[in-house]
């Protein structure tokens, strides 16, 4: 057995399911074992052939999830686990699954460490050995660059800012090697200093080293975590495979390629942070919201501080009375729920102990007097809400805060004593009204408001948002059976659900109070403002649109129609012209019946879009009017990979699938699926194409060269329209509010498109860069009013 390497930039250190961690700084928790993991995960489609030699054949077993799972063998501890590909061959989609975050923000040079705790679950891991990959790959490639690609380990690469950025930003990356011999079915904490990260910028991944110093500089907001090979020499290497070690351009002659073969790494994950240096804000230190590590033990709350220059006076008994009223004050209010029971600082807040100490110090204070401690809790900041009842509220706090947890004597406030505690909690209520069987308008209304106005006066938006989108100390509850935004607290997709824990409290989040009441009105002013559901009767349940086939309007498979012929039934709009006489294959744009690719049978469609900017190239059919609803399917296969990042500056977009009033013209209007930039996106766009809206999902990617199912609705709803896409089966995005739209939500049925003779519309389009695309093949399109078909 191989000793484990010593040259590391990194240190791995074996450790128990329980074993604590004795840090006590401040830390962007991605994963604690309490809940979900902050961001978001990406998955191929892995029931396609491009994945037939995968170990096991159930797609699920290789999705990654953002949800922990209990861990039978470490107590039912809350742990992440599933199985990280890596493919070995070639470099199309060579990531088929991983993890981004934008969750995390500041300088290069704010980072102290980055922390992984995990272990390799054998059973499920399978990982060619280097005999293995010499058999395979050893006439393609030979023995050197077989050494180039891997050596049969287990590998991730961490990178610190966008590995696609297609400039010259900084990233940080570190490859992390774990031998299975050593390592596996053990726990290990992999802890990686800054200084262990090589540092780089370049586009194309053309990587130019970045020294320390300009490093620090360099702002990041965003952390990926993927599944590598390893590479070898120096990091520019890391991350190959056969095709990059063969010559990535010379592959494309390569008549006799080898078959495809995986790294398949199966782990659980029961921490995750990025850690900060304990430096100020002002001296580029931890951004101000950067929460304390999860797994830091608990400091003392009676921190030793030096005393204030306070008047001498306050007596024994008057400093008692103060401190019991502001302790009662930061008990029954969402204080301690957010900064922790004795000030260490929680997931939702951080430490309001050793206010003026190097170590713990208050990252939303950062003073030195009882006066500016009052003035932040009188007045809030940041995503702190202010105190309220204001006035007597905050001096209350501020006593128990600076005297209790900091040690230090309490001033002679304007020459006197802060009056005695509220008998009650900082929060207010109102009546809830009665849930009949049938909700009006009316009644709607008003329970929506009244969760509304007790949502906004408590802590309630400090911590989650005023949109619900999330804060630094409270995370989404705008989306709640998204599969993109999700209650990281709740999981839960009904509305009881949902009510018990408002009620409740779950975590650090305290239980709403007054009871009763209180719970029931936020939650429907969760579920139906923030999340566009409709109210339900208490008890009962809302949920997303259902799938079933429905009365479709539309089914066409393509099956029976001639190679080269012009789809029957369909319209074309081609080089601006509708039914374009010219629509034949020796053109340099058609639409036509292709049997040499399809989904299902032998023929589907085939857009050939002349590859350039601007260019229309469609198919498209009338949709009946005075309907509530449209929702359309479609299977779609495109030589290039779609989104899997964000949204450029100069708004460059494209889109394959449309509702559009007419097909050009001054009056045309139009509800887009495409991307902009590298993000998949839905777009309203009015007469006005610059006043229009979008909802943009960054991460998520639409893979090349294999058939995929998407769906896009719009659905009549009372405020606002609502919109979704799914790809195979899994929700992309829904905008189902007004907070969900970049810009003001557009209205579908309820605005100018309303009662016009709208169209569906299937093909290409690009407004800037054409990424490349030629072809692009439809098949399986249905459409109905009734509601979701889904993809089987």
């Amino acid at each position: 057995m191989a000793p484990p390497a010593t040259d590391l930039p990194y240190t791995i250190t074996k450790i128990g399911c329980n074993d604590p961690d004795d840090y006590t700084g401040r830390a962007a928790i991605l994963f604690d074992g309490s809940g979900a993991f902050n961001g978001q995960f990406f998955n191929k489609e892995f029931n396609s052939a491009a994945y037939a030699n995968l170990a096991r054949q159930g797609a699920n077993d290789y999705s990654l999830q953002r949800n922990g799972v209990n861990d039978p063998s470490c107590d039912n501890r809350k742990v992440h686990e599933g199985t990280w590909l890596k493919k070995l061959v070639d470099t199309d989609g060579q990531h088929s699954n991983g993890f981004s975050t934008q969750s995390v923000s500041g300088k290069m040079g704010d980072i102290d460490s980055v922390v992984l705790e995990l272990r390799i679950n054998s059973d499920l891991t399978d990982v060619p050995t280097q005999a293995d990959l010499l058999s395979q790959f050893e006439s393609t490639i030979g023995a050197d660059g077989v050494a180039k690609v891997d050596n049969g380990k287990i590998n991730f690469a961490i990178t610190l800012g966008d590995p696609d950025a297609n400039n010259n930003s900084v990233r940080g990356e570190v490859f992390i090697e774990l031998d299975q011999d050593v390592y596996a079915d053990q726990w290990v904490r992999i802890s990686i200093p800054k200084n262990g990260f090589y540092f780089w910028s370049g586009a194309n991944w053309e990587k130019t080293a970045v020294s320390q110093s300009n490093a620090d500089n360099a702002n990041f907001g965003r952390l990926h975590l993927n599944p590598e090979t390893l590479g070898n020499g120096s990091p520019e290497t890391h991350g190959y495979v056969v095709r990059n070690a063969y010559g990535y351009n010379e592959w494309t002659t390569l008549a006799d390629k080898p078959e495809e073969d995986f790294k398949e790494m199966n782990i659980s994950i029961r921490t995750f942070e990025v850690r900060y240096e304990p430096t100020s804000v002002d001296g580029g230190g931890t951004p101000s919201s950067a929460p304390m590590s999860s797994s830091s033990a608990p400091a003392s709350s009676s921190v030793a501080m030096s005393s204030s220059s306070a008047p001498a006076g306050v007596s024994e008994q008057e400093r008692a009375a103060r401190v019991a009223a502001g302790k009662a004050l930061y008990e029954a209010s969402t204080c301690s729920g957010c900064h922790g029971a004795d000030g260490t600082g929680g997931p939702f807040g951080p430490i309001v102990v050793g206010i003026t100490a190097g170590g713990n110090s208050c990252d939303l204070c950062n003073n030195d007097d009882y006066d500016g401690i009052k003035k932040i809790i009188e007045e809030g900041k940041g995503p702190m809400p202010a105190c309220t009842p204001a006035g007597d509220c905050a001096a209350q706090l501020a006593d128990y805060v600076w005297n209790e947890l900091n040690g230090k004597d309490l001033p002679v406030v304007n020459g006197g004593t802060p009056p005695p505690a509220s008998s009650s909690a900082p929060m207010s209520s109102s009546s809830a009204p009665a849930e009949p069987e049938g909700v009006s308008e009316q009644e709607r209304a008003e329970r929506v408001a009244a969760g509304k106005a007790l949502y906004e006066a408590s802590t309630c938006s400090g911590c989650h948002g005023a949109d619900g989108t999330g804060g630094p100390f409270g995370p989404i509850v705008a989306g709640i059976t998204a599969g993109g935004n999700s209650c990281d607290l709740c999981n839960n997709d009904d509305y009881d659900g949902i009510k018990k824990i408002i009620e409740e409290g779950k975590g650090p989040m305290p239980a709403c109070t007054p009871a009763g009441d209180c719970a029931a009105q936020i939650a429907d002013y969760v579920w139906n403002e923030l999340n566009g559901k409709d109210l339900p009767v208490v008890g009962g349940s809302s949920t997303p649109p259902a799938t079933g086939n429905g009365n479709l309007i539309i089914n066409d498979d393509f099956e029976g129609q001639d190679n080269n012929s012009v789809p029957a039934g369909w319209k074309t709009f081609l080089q601006y012209q509708i039914d374009m006489q010219n629509n034949n294959s020796s053109n340099t744009t058609f639409a036509l019946i292709d049997s040499s690719k399809a989904h299902s049978g032998s023929n589907s469609v085939r857009i050939k879009t002349g590859g350039q900017s601007i260019q229309p190239s469609f198919i498209f059919q009338d949709l009946p009017d005075g309907k509530d609803a449209y929702y359309t399917r479609f299977w779609m296969n495109i030589p290039v990979e779609l989104g899997g990042g964000v949204k450029g500056a100069d708004g460059n977009h494209v889109h394959f699938m449309s509702y559009s009033t007419e097909m050009s013209g001054s009056n045309k209007e139009e509800l887009r699926f495409g991307t902009v930039q590298d993000a998949i996106l839905g777009a309203f766009l009015p007469v006005s194409i610059d006043a229009g809206t979008e909802k943009v999902v960054p991460t998520e990617t639409i893979p090349a060269n294999q058939w995929v199912c998407l769906e896009f609705a719009v659905v009549k709803g009372n405020a606002i329209d609502k919109v979704y896409a799914w790809m195979d089966d899994q929700l992309l995005f829904e905008a189902t509010k007004a907070a969900d739209w970049a810009r003001d939500p557009g209205k579908f049925f309820s605005g100018s498109m309303s009662g016009v003779n709208n169209h569906v519309t299937l093909g290409w389009r690009a407004f800037g860069d054409n990424k490349g695309v030629e072809n692009i093949w439809f098949d399986d399109i249905a459409v109905s009013t009734e509601g979701r078909i889904g993809c089987n």
